[in-house]
């Protein structure tokens, strides 16, 4: 998706603006209605943590009589239990919101966090709904690329990490040795995916092949289900890096992803693991590997070992010289 930041900013700026206004009322509402009850104020931890609990089984109960009122208007059609009315409705959403708010307030957030969180959702939402209804075609040319040691110097981001949480240096050798397991995960926790550097080389290399008119199609196996904050992790780093891209796909099995992008031709895949890599080119896809400490080496006819992001551009301009003449005699051909 072609990024252009200052309307994204003016729009998430409008949204942001519209949502402070509605919402900083009804968080006002229910802030002096709660402090009717609860002082939080002097509240201690343990207090603390026990009202967050009353409000989490609060909002469950709530959220579960908006289900059964979803449930009951389902089955009017049947004659069975009788249709909630709007107001019903209305009330079961507005006492799972009263919940959700006080959770907020809690939590110390204000309206104006709320609202920007709101508004930066609304984006991402907005930019996946549009590269799920891109229309590829036989006629589209696409490179894939991953993103983390081969975008995103993962490798020197979760060492650095180690080193600030464990105070002394870590062998690369072991960071995907089992007992790395929790620290990858807090690691995904914390929000490390938006601190990593680029790669070299990566920014103009990637400009430059969309400016030859083929689509880039990110792909990664970052664990977006299990850890929600890493999308935006994802999509905030690629903006800040200024990584322009048309799709961003989440898929651990990376060969799955050529049905996603079916029918549209496969220029070349970035990839740095030996595993993805043999997948890719056991699919029939040409693969540029770069490397990885400790990964099997691995030999295909389709797979060409590259060093960086020098060698990768070599190597397209290659592919591109050789995709042109192929779409010249086709059109040829077909005339």
């Amino acid at each position: 998706m072609e990024f252009d930041l200052p309307a994204k900013k003016r729009v998430g700026d409008f949204i942001t603006e519209q949502v402070t206004l509605g919402l900083g009322l009804l968080l006002d509402m229910q802030v002096s209605q709660q402090r009717l009850w609860h002082d939080w104020s002097s509240l201690t931890d343990d207090e603390r943590a026990a009202l967050m609990k009353d409000l989490l089984l609060g909002l469950h109960e709530e959220a579960s009589e908006l289900q059964r009122s979803a449930d009951r208007s389902r089955y009017h059609l049947l004659k069975l239990p009788p249709l909630p009315t709007r107001e019903k409705f209305a009330e079961d959403v507005v006492d799972t919101l009263k919940y959700l708010l006080a959770i907020a307030a809690l939590l110390g957030l204000d309206c104006h966090d709320l609202a920007r969180a709101f508004a930066a959702k609304t984006l991402h939402v907005a930019e996946r709904w549009g590269q799920e209804k891109m229309e590829l075609k036989q006629t589209t040319r696409v490179l894939m690329v991953d993103i983390d040691g081969v975008l995103a110097d993962w490798l020197g981001g979760f060492l650095a990490y180690l080193n600030g949480a464990l105070g002394e240096p870590i062998d690369p050798r072991l960071v995907n040795h089992q007992s790395m397991d929790q620290r990858k995960d807090a690691f995904h926790a914390s929000g490390g995916f938006k601190k990593l550097d680029v790669l070299p080389g990566a920014v103009e290399t990637l400009t430059w092949i969309r400016s030859l008119g083929y689509k880039i199609a990110l792909v990664t196996a970052r664990p977006h289900r299990r850890f929600p904050n890493i999308y935006r992790d994802t999509v905030d780093w690629l903006e800040q890096a200024g990584i322009k891209y048309d799709i961003l796909l989440f898929e651990r099995e990376k060969d799955v992803v050529l049905s996603r992008l079916a029918p549209a031709t496969i220029l070349a895949h970035v990839e740095d693991r030996a595993r993805h890599a043999s997948e890719m080119a056991a699919a029939g896809v040409r693969v540029l590997k770069m490397p990885t400490p400790e990964d099997p080496h691995v030999e295909h006819p389709l797979i060409t070992h590259v060093k960086d992001w020098d060698e990768v551009r070599t190597e397209l301009r290659r592919l591109v010289s050789l995709d042109v003449r192929n779409v010249m005699r086709a059109a040829i051909e077909e005339g």
